[in-house]
């Protein structure tokens, strides 16, 4: 449940992966999953990757990847913000408005 870090005040931090679950067990509409299946992760994938293609127009084309830009562009918009939340709850942080985001793609 713990990893070996510790935070500023010298407390052991939890592991991410179990925060992770502990924030989705805390989430009062959580339907029992918090991961994608490979369908819903390709879905997901080629939706950000189209709406930042039409918000940039030729300054992206689709290459597979999922860049921090391509990721703002999908998320700044509130009908996309609802389709994430109605997905699973590991998911929900990535429509934090500052922050987040960043943290994930510098760690991974």
């Amino acid at each position: 449940l713990h990893s070996n870090e510790v935070d500023t005040y010298g407390d052991r931090r939890f592991d991410n992966s179990c925060a992770l679950v502990l924030v989705a067990l805390g989430d009062e509409d959580w339907w029992g999953r918090y991961a994608l299946d490979a369908d819903e992760a390709a879905a997901l994938h080629n939706e950000v990757e189209d709406v930042s293609q039409k918000k940039r127009r030729s300054f992206m084309r689709k290459d597979g990847k999922i860049t921090l830009t391509e990721l703002r562009d999908f998320v700044t918009d509130e009908a996309n913000i609802q389709k994430i939340l109605k997905l699973s709850s590991a998911l929900h942080g990535l429509v934090q408005k500052e922050g987040f985001s960043e943290d994930v793609l510098e760690r991974f």
